[in-house]
């Protein structure tokens, strides 16, 4: 949290920014519109920013799973492993389950022997939850304390969009993210 890698912004209608940090150096900065209006537009923005990595796992093909990434701790199995892992994260979390309660279940390899369909059952899970969720300022409980869902949903999308972006270096892709996400 020291440092700041890379500068998301995240843009809704309204007054109001918020400046987050994630635990991956992204700093994420978040133009929060008020009510209802404001939840459904953030909802948009995590299902696009989700997109842009589901538009660039499907590009993978079967030779490429060991290329290398920008992210030089991972290949490219890592990093959809990763990005898979925090969205499989965001149903329960949602639901108001604690990091506890989720335990283990989610650790190490969870693409198997069909990392395409691993993440895409993810992606939709995820989707699909922030879809269904009443409210941004839902409490979430990770492990630094309690946020808004809001804020939650835009630290995930925010490490789907950066990742987005290794992903299609790692595999020759198209590299240009949606430009209402990036700034």
């Amino acid at each position: 949290r020291d440092r700041i890698d890379q500068v998301v912004h995240l843009g809704l209608a309204g007054p109001a920014i918020k400046r987050l940090v994630t635990d991956h150096g992204v700093l994420l900065i978040v133009n929060e519109g008020e009510g209802t209006g404001a939840d459904r537009n953030l909802v948009e923005l995590f299902g696009r920013a989700c997109g842009e990595f589901d538009r660039r796992v499907a590009m993978v093909q079967p030779d490429q799973w060991g290329h290398f990434t920008p992210c030089s701790e991972w290949d490219v199995r890592a990093l959809v492993n990763h990005v898979t892992v925090e969205d499989l994260w965001v149903p329960p979390l949602l639901e108001g389950s604690t990091i506890e309660q989720v335990g283990d279940r989610l650790d190490g390899d969870q693409l198997g022997d069909e990392p395409q369909a691993a993440w895409r059952r993810a992606f939709t899970a995820a989707t699909e939850a922030a879809a269904s969720l009443e409210s941004v300022d839902t409490a979430v409980h990770v492990s630094r304390g309690d946020i808004p869902a809001g804020d939650y949903l835009m630290e995930v999308a925010a490490d789907n969009l950066v990742h987005s972006w290794d992903l299609g270096i790692a595999v020759g892709a198209d590299t240009e993210l949606d430009p209402e996400l990036v700034e």
